[in-house]
């Protein structure tokens, strides 16, 4: 749905939060300029009745020897009325700092005047109280803002936004008195003033109808909605009142004054019954709710007000006590608290206000809310753990540099060294700094153990599906290491068989006679198949049927996972009932679930290839027999030697081995080449040195594998190497002559390359010099580059796919081979055409980037990756991600860092362009092959050779797992 379609709530919270924003920008520039500003009149005051008299004086202050305890104020700046009201700090909100002001005094008998000069000076205390309040300020604002605009159709909803967006503002007042500091012009300083204040008492009655109507659904009652009627008519009043009295003496001090005068009595007993109402409002509010919660049965809504009770009792406590205290301090009362005490209770009752806001969204927002005590356990996460982590990491530093700021008059020694705590923030800021990414991980390791050793168990899978020879087994063996990792109450397992249209049931932890079979033609099997990731039905059923919304209800699946095979359609589902602990599939889970089941689909296909390959062996033995009985002149092999000969041939002249038929092809192929020996052979297909007899030149031609002829999957992507090195004419990717079919099979016609691959090269040396890796992949990075920019992505990199060629002079160079992975963007932008897509995962594991194991979408910083793990391998003579089994490798590569073992700064320098190739998240890569080899190769040149490093027992992992 587009923004036309957008509730006015929406446009209500876009256009009310923008002016709370712009409020919060202006009160951080005031703090940044003057936050740790105070101006310090040296004396205070006491007001008894209506006559008002020096307090206290500062025998230190501006004050001194001009005013003496007992001084009693007849005027403020020749204004009667403010000496009698006792309100003349109202007065000076209007003032510049350091502006005089004129204090009229009876002392005894005379009256006099005395002009006095207020001081300003740094106070860090101020600053950090002042930050505090922002912060929680800020919160309050950002959950309001949020649920706001992601929610505006719901009445609890709107008002939880209406809530704390006037509460941020509330928050943020205490910090609006900086304001009086010379920022915008007075007018616009009152009128903020005015707005701020004349709506603070909104939050009462808001705040108030939120908990009366949480959850929704509630149903209302009569006594309740008088109560909140009376708070909503008291609100009202009380804003009037503010809007009135605060207008008239900001915008008139002198006409104002003289109206607060005028009904003093009355306006100081309405100020001082705030606070009073404030603790008759939330002793109704506790009622409200206890109310709420007797009358909502479902656990999950009882959980949702759990949720909001203890974060509002933790939230409002320090309130309460502040409120109480407050009252006491206004009216002066015997047992009132001092004004530093009072001072700090009121910080830390704001901050404290934080947790009501957070888990109040909390509540709204989660679908599926469970227990805090699974929370506190498992889901510190949620509760943002990390995010509180790395505001620690950065604090010490944010408050060094607004200490260092607030004394620049003096120098950075001076600072440091004046208070242990500088030192202090200074080693925090460094360590922090220098040990997040260490700390963070911790940080998952210990409160994540379990969803570890679930990922761990989850890889795993990966590997062992392999082994097992039918859907059936697999069906059940994973099924049990699921119940395992993530302990589902049900697991449904259906997979697709051949012959059927359907979906059978291959394991079931619940017998039910209604899930024995699935129809291909089901809603949702369509909806998986379009959408090709796990899908929650239980949440997402618009589209579907109501007897299939039914259906999920009935059998309480809350997550299906589909098998996408590589045509992109489902070969079987996974589905999944709630967890046990009730915590919700989390989108790592949804990620490894989707990553399994792409395994099982590539097996299931493998499965039913068997099946065609076996068949497809009895019909080519046949085939053989038949041309050999026609006397064609079939291709026949030394298998010591690897030499070609006529089907009449029968031992090797060179070392009288008895050939064998190999391929089901004629030695000349197509009529055009040769067949002279084989180079070698790879997973799709053999390579021969061979003739061109129209041109007489020697090239080498790769024919599909026996194998896979007649398999239409593989010809697809034997074409897909035709086409995408086709393609590329460039001196660093080899030269493809022509294409064509041979019988059931095809074949390509390539440049013939002398020479040796970058694979045995670095197993002949152990490593490479810098100059020559600088030299051999600047040129690989030229090919990289020049692919990419015809749109083909290899997604295969590595040494054997490297080769190392004679040029003139004996000059290497080297070229780029095998693209029978690669994706070609104009191509794939089709589905129809696609080979690959999210979901399949195909490379080889050493060098496959994490979005590879994971089977996301693959673009240009894909190959980056796999270039940076060969350039490490190339340069040391080990690869970076190593383990002794297929997961522990995915696992380093998904998790572990990599640097450079070395202090020189041309080994550091090194190592940072190479963090940028190997990143985990492939935002943080160079986003281009250009961009990466204008970093990498001169810092290749500049670093000592490294010594090689020999294959530990960690890296037993040999060969490829390269999915297709």
């Amino acid at each position: 749905m587009g923004l036309r379609g957008k509730h006015p709530f929406f446009w209500f919270v876009l256009i009310y939060g923008s002016l709370v924003a712009a409020a919060f920008v202006v009160v951080g520039i005031v703090i940044y300029r003057y936050g740790s500003t105070d101006i310090d009149t040296g004396w205070e005051y006491e007001c008894r009745k209506e006559t008002c008299f020096v307090k206290q004086v500062d025998p230190n202050g501006p004050a001194a020897y001009k005013l003496k305890q007992g001084d009693q104020i007849i005027e403020v700046n020749h204004d009667k009325n403010f000496g009698r009201l006792g309100i003349w700090s109202d007065t000076l909100l209007a003032l510049e700092p350091l502006q005089s002001y004129t204090l009229r005094i009876k002392r005894g008998a005379s009256e006099s005047d005395v002009q006095l000069y207020p001081n300003s000076h740094r106070d860090t205390q101020r600053l950090i109280s002042i930050l505090i309040l922002f912060f929680a300020a800020f919160v309050s604002f950002e959950c309001a803002v949020w649920i706001g605009l992601l929610k505006p159709d719901q009445k609890t909803t709107q008002l939880f936004t209406l809530t704390w967006l006037s509460g941020s503002l509330i928050q943020i007042l205490p910090v609006m008195n900086l304001m009086q500091y010379d920022f915008g012009p007075t007018e616009l300083r009152l009128i903020s003033f005015v707005w701020l204040i004349a709506f603070s008492p909104l939050p009462m009655a808001t705040g108030f109808h939120f908990y009366y109507r949480f959850p929704p659904g509630i149903p209302e009652s009569r006594f309740w909605s008088i109560v909140k009627k009376a708070i909503y008519m008291w609100v009202i009043s009380l804003i009037a009142f503010f809007t009135v009295t605060r207008a008239i003496l900001f915008w008139d001090p002198r006409q104002g004054a003289q109206f607060l005068f005028q009904h003093y009595t009355l306006i100081t007993s309405l100020e001082k019954l705030i606070p009073l109402v404030n603790l008759i409002v939330l002793p109704a509010l506790c009622i409200v709710v206890a109310r709420n919660y007797r009358l909502v049965q479902d656990p999950d809504q009882r959980r949702r007000i759990q949720w909001v009770v203890y974060g509002s009792v933790l939230g409002l406590l320090p309130f309460v006590v502040y409120s109480v205290l407050d009252y006491s301090f206004r009216a002066r009362l015997p047992f009132a608290p001092t004004r530093a005490a009072h001072d700090n209770l009121f910080l830390i009752a704001n901050f404290a206000l934080v947790l009501i806001p957070t888990t109040a969204a909390y509540a709204i927002v989660k679908h599926r809310m469970f227990e805090i005590q699974v929370v506190v356990r498992k889901g510190v996460r949620y509760l943002f753990a990390k995010k509180m982590l790395q505001i620690f990491i950065y604090l010490p530093v944010i408050l060094l540099f607004l200490a260092l700021r607030a004394q620049r008059h003096r120098s950075i020694p001076e600072v440091l060294f004046s208070h242990y705590y500088y030192i202090f923030m200074l080693v925090a800021g460094a360590a922090g700094l220098l040990f997040r990414k260490r700390l963070l991980e911790a940080l998952d390791r210990k409160f994540f153990r379990e969803a570890y050793n679930s990922e761990r168990i989850l890889m795993n899978l990966g590997d062992e599906i392999k082994n097992f020879t039918s859907m059936n087994e697999v069906a059940r063996w994973v099924s049990s290491q699921l119940e395992s990792a993530l302990h589902p109450r049900k697991i449904f397992v259906h997979y697709k068989q051949k012959e059927r249209g359907g979906f059978i049931l291959g394991y079931s932890s619940d017998e039910r006679p209604d899930i024995q079979n699935v129809s291909e033609d089901s809603e949702w099997v369509r909806t998986l198949e379009l959408e090709g990731k796990s899908q929650n039905f239980l949440t997402n059923r618009t589209a579907l049927p109501q007897e299939e919304k039914e259906w999920f209800e009935h059998l309480g699946i809350h997550l299906a996972v589909p098998m996408m095979g590589s045509d992109q359609r489902v070969k079987g589902v996974l589905l999944l009932g709630e967890k046990r602990s009730e915590e919700p599939y989390s989108a790592a889970d949804r990620r490894l679930l989707e990553a399994l089941a792409g395994q099982m689909a590539i097996l299931h296909e493998n499965l039913l290839l068997k099946e065609k390959v076996d068949e497809g062996n009895r019909v080519q033995r046949d085939v053989l027999s038949h041309l050999t009985e026609e006397k064609r002149n079939l291709l026949k092999e030394c298998p010591a030697c690897g030499t070609c000969f006529d089907s009449q041939d029968r031992i090797c002249g060179q070392d009288g081995t008895e050939l064998i038929l190999t391929l089901p092809v004629e030695r000349i192929i197509d009529g055009k080449y040769h067949l002279n020996a084989l180079i070698g052979k790879g997973g799709m297909g053999a390579v021969y040195r061979a003739t061109d007899l129209r041109l007489s030149r020697d090239i080498a031609m790769k024919i599909m594998i026996g194998s896979m002829f007649g398999d239409n999957h593989a010809i697809r992507r034997f074409e897909r190497e035709a086409r995408a090195s086709a393609r590329l004419q460039h001196p660093n990717i080899i030269t493809i002559h022509d294409f064509g079919g041979v019988g059931k099979g095809a074949y390509l016609a390539m440049e013939l390359l002398d020479g040796t691959s970058l694979r045995s090269s670095l197993q002949e040396s152990g490593n490479l010099s810098p100059a020559l890796a600088a030299n051999w992949f600047d040129q690989i990075l030229e090919g990289v580059k020049a692919a990419h920019k015809l749109g083909v992505i290899h997604r295969d990199l590595k040494p054997e796919n490297v080769f190392i060629s004679k040029g003139q002079k004996n000059h290497s160079i080297l070229k780029i081979l095998d693209f029978g992975l690669a994706k070609m963007k104009a191509i794939d932008a089709s589905k129809s055409g696609t080979l690959t897509a999210p979901g399949t995962a195909m490379g080889t594991l050493f060098y496959m980037s994490p979005e590879q194991i994971v089977a996301e979408e693959v673009d240009e910083r894909t190959d980056i990756f796999s270039l940076g793990v060969m350039v490490v391998e190339a340069l040391t003579g080990a690869l970076p991600f190593t383990g002794k089994t297929h997961t522990d490798v995915a696992i380093a590569i998904l998790q572990q860092e990599y640097h450079l073992e070395g202090e020189s700064p041309e080994i550091k320098r090194l190592d940072s362009v190479l963090q940028k190739c190997i990143a985990k998240n492939r935002a943080d890569r160079y986003p281009s092959v250009s961009e990466m080899q204008k970093y990498l190769i001169e810092t290749i040149q500049a670093v000592p050779r490294f010594s090689p490093t020999s294959r530990s027992d960690d890296s037993a992992v040999t060969g490829t797992l390269t999915s297709t």
